[in-house]
C-alpha cells in the first residue's frame, strides 16, 4: 500500500487504531487467530460472533475498515463435516 505522500500521517495512525482495536479483540478473545500474508496482500483471521449481524459490526467498528475489504467464511468441526458428507453419500448411494 502506498498512499499518497500527505495522507501517510493519516494512514498511521488509522493503522494504529485498527491495531489497538483489533487487539481488544483478541483480548475478548473475539478473534481466536490473526495473520498477515506475506506478500503483503492483506491479512485474515479466524473469529468468533454469535451472529452474522454481530460478525458485520466488529468488522464496521474497525477504525480501518473503510479502507479494507471483508470476507466472511463460516467454518465448522471437520469430524461433524466429515459425518455429514458420509451420510448424504450412503442416502444417495442407495
Amino acid at each position: 500500500m502506498q498512499p499518497p505522500h500527505g495522507m501517510a500521517k493519516v494512514a498511521l495512525e488509522f493503522m494504529k487504531a485498527s491495531d489497538e482495536y483489533t487487539e481488544k479483540l483478541v483480548k475478548e478473545g473475539k478473534i481466536k487467530e490473526l495473520w498477515a500474508y506475506a506478500d503483503g496482500s492483506g491479512g485474515g483471521c479466524i473469529g468468533q460472533a454469535d451472529s452474522h449481524e454481530t460478525a458485520y459490526k466488529m468488522m464496521m467498528a474497525n477504525p480501518y475498515a473503510p479502507f479494507l475489504e471483508y470476507s466472511i467464511t463460516p467454518i465448522i468441526d471437520f469430524k461433524v463435516a466429515s459425518d455429514s458428507a458420509k451420510e448424504y453419500l450412503k442416502k444417495i448411494s442407495r
